[in-house]
């Protein structure tokens, strides 16, 4: 419907016409006239004429039909007004059909189904027809349906997304010139800064766009780009609406507006990603841009924060408050996240996500100065009840996060990304000390733990091993009074054997087991007495009842001896139990590597969760059952201090026990009292 080779202008003074390519319509587009020399030239695509009727087109079908066809289509009517979605309203069906239209460009050129309503019954389509909303996406790569979406969307707000790499040939900046007032959201892609530029140079001449409240420009390339810095008329709209409403929405992707631009006046979201140094703004810059949008909600910093000096603190004067902002993100250099959010004066229930890297030719102190500084930043005035869930991930660096199981909204996430390697265990065991320092964990609940770094039991005199082990220990013991309330603890794609021998020792020895070559024994010189502040002796973490394994296998040997995993597991639960502070379920996720065999070992001990079913815990129906299971425990502990020799010393220690253990198992399992599935869940 439209050329996409020639548009042709008019004078608007002596009516001279001019056809221009792509190319001389950016150089020509608000230039004089060459004939008469006064006006601009204006003008348009020529268009055919299209039939105003449509709609009466359409009806027209109907009247070749024969009787029977008519007479099925209106039976077929009638059984769709049965529908119970029949009765919903139009205004609300309307609705639901406005919902199901794309919101990106990548989907809204491949996935033409949000269009199906109008062929699913005569009702929806007389829905979708008279409904605006649900025709004002411009799909400009279909030139013959821009006319369609014009007349069928009325007077309705725009919306225009543009990909310049997808449709190189089209001319949408026409359309847009033409219907700038109808803007309400503008999105354009391009990996070329040259096809860019000319584009919005055209658009430069357009009228003011007072409706428009979402932009978004994307420039893909290697070099950054300046953009206009009163595109659409901005400065005028932003004047006449001193005391309107928010003008939304702003994403800019490796390009920025001038950065005293109205564009950043009165903004509730703003995004920036990848600006580059030329257009990368000076601190004193970014903070008189925040300024000008008190009303800020949402606020994204991503791939390079604004420039900072660590020469000055911050006055009284210089700090910025965003009494508004919900979620602000930030991404960067650790010394820039952390100079920015100097600035910022935050509210208490604002969701905060820091990545940062730290160059590892930094002096030491240095980057041990930053890591304490962002964490005590991203922590500090937390009162107790904020947070309830604390995860912390060591695959990738260094990474730890707060949630409240029941405010989604309220998350603080703080991600090292290359400060240091992951096998400097050192400098992740220090990290994770100052988090325990600087936060109230009274509330968590929940500790999620993922690829934490394992720290076997020392076997040599090696000074610095022996330290980062004394160093792992005490942070075990001081996180074990420092959670009085954690319930769950999930471990993910590391089984943290240490952690689980520290557990099982402590548990053991409440309930008078002790072997003296365990490391934890509670008089070893240098190792954790196991006692609360009372001098009490106390388990770590005795509200604990749930266990929750990850990407586990649980088959694997944790120690020589042959001590598995799953051993190790099933000894703590029966410790656990019988010294009072019981573990009641123990649950696998997805992608663990467990069979029915291995939940049914563990049903004698704790309940079990498992691909879907929970298993209830089969307790033992007699002393002779109880013994068993004593034996088999205090069996594996002993193992797990054992050194043999030879495969037949493995094999003699433990297998009589836990032969026993099995056979008990098996008498069980052929009464059908080995597992009692409940409901699904």
């Amino acid at each position: 419907m439209f050329s996409s080779d020639v548009w042709h202008s008019e004078c608007i003074n002596c009516k001279d016409h001019e056809s221009l390519g792509r190319n001389a319509l950016r150089k020509r587009w608000g230039a004089h006239c060459a004939a008469c020399g006064d006006a601009r030239i204006m003008g348009g695509f020529e268009r055919p004429c299209i039939d105003s009727d449509v709609l009466e087109i359409e009806q027209d079908i109907f009247l070749y039909e024969s009787t029977a066809e008519s007479r099925t289509r209106e039976s077929r009517t009638l059984q769709n007004k049965l529908a119970s979605i029949s009765c919903l309203p139009s205004e609300i069906l309307a609705e639901i059909f406005v919902h199901c239209v794309p919101s990106s460009i990548g989907r809204l050129r491949s996935d033409l189904q949000w269009m199906n309503p109008i062929r699913v019954c005569s009702y929806w389509r007389s829905v979708a027809l008279a409904c605006p909303d649900f025709w004002t996406t411009l799909m400009f790569w279909r030139p013959n349906s821009i006319s369609v979406s014009l007349l069928r969307s009325r007077k309705a707000p725009l919306v225009a997304r543009v990909d310049l790499d997808e449709d190189p040939n089209l001319f949408p900046e026409i359309i847009l010139l033409e219907h700038a007032p109808r803007l309400r959201t503008f999105e354009i892609y391009s990996s070329q800064p040259e096809n860019l530029a000319p584009f919005l140079a055209v658009l430069e001449y357009a009228g003011p766009a007072p409706l428009l409240i979402d932009v978004c420009i994307v420039n893909d390339g290697l070099r950054g780009l300046w953009l206009p810095g009163n595109l659409f008329g901005r400065a005028e709209i932003v004047e006449t609406r001193k005391r309107g409403i928010q003008l939304g929405r702003l994403h800019l992707e490796s390009c920025a507006f001038p950065w005293d631009s109205m564009w950043y006046s009165r903004l509730t979201q703003l995004e920036l990603s990848n600006i580059l140094t030329p257009q990368l703004p000076t601190m004193d810059a970014f903070l008189s841009v925040l300024r000008t949008s008190p009303g800020l909600q949402i606020l994204t910093v991503t791939g390079r924060c604004p420039s900072y000096s660590s020469s000055s603190s911050p006055s009284h004067d210089a700090i910025v408050h965003l009494p508004h902002l919900t979620s602000l993100t930030l991404s960067g250099s650790a010394l820039a996240c952390s100079g920015l959010l100097d600035y910022l004066a935050l509210p208490l229930l604002v969701s905060i996500d820091i990545s940062c890297s730290i160059p590892a030719k930094r002096p030491p102190r240095e980057i041990n100065a930053v890591q304490d500084r962002l964490v005590t930043q991203l922590t500090q005035n937390l009162p107790p009840n904020w947070h309830d869930t604390l995860h912390v991930n060591y695959e990738r660096s260094f990474q730890y996060s707060l949630s409240n199981s029941t405010r989604s909204t309220c998350r603080r996430s703080l991600w090292f990304r290359s400060g240091f390697m992951i096998e400097e265990w050192p400098s992740l065991l220090r990290i994770t000390d100052i988090i325990g320092s600087c936060l109230d964990l009274s509330n968590i609940t929940t500790l999620d733990l993922c690829d934490m770094p394992q720290v076997s039991v020392p076997r040599t005199h090696d000074p610095n091993v022996i330290l980062r082990f004394h160093s792992c220990l005490s942070l075990w013991d001081d996180m074990g009074g420092a959670l009085p309330c954690l319930t769950v603890l999930h471990l993910r794609s590391s089984f943290i054997g240490t952690l689980l021998e520290f557990l099982i020792a402590q548990a053991m020895l409440l309930i008078g087991v002790s072997h003296y070559r365990s490391p934890f024994h509670a008089t070893t010189r240098g190792y954790p007495a196991f006692r609360d502040p009372d001098t009490v002796f106390e388990h770590a973490w005795p509200t604990l009842r749930c266990i929750v394994l990850d990407d586990i296998n649980i088959d694997v040997p944790r120690n020589p001896a042959g001590t598995t995993r799953g051993e190790l597991m099933r000894t703590l639960l029966w410790a656990r139990r019988i010294g009072g502070a019981p573990i009641q379920q123990l649950e696998f996720g997805d992608s663990s590597d467990v069979d029915e065999d291995q939940v049914a070992k563990f049903v004698f001990f704790s309940d079990v969760k498992w691909d879907g079913e929970h298993y209830s815990m089969h307790y033992p129906s007699n002393d002779s059952d109880e013994e068993a299971l004593r034996d088999y425990a205090i069996a594996i502990f002993t193992q797990m201090y054992h050194s043999p020799e030879t495969e037949t010393d493995r094999v003699s220690i433990r297998d009589p026990l836990y032969a026993r253990a099995l056979s008990m198992a098996e008498a069980i399992a052929s009464t059908s009292t080995i597992v009692n599935k409940k409901e699904s869940t």
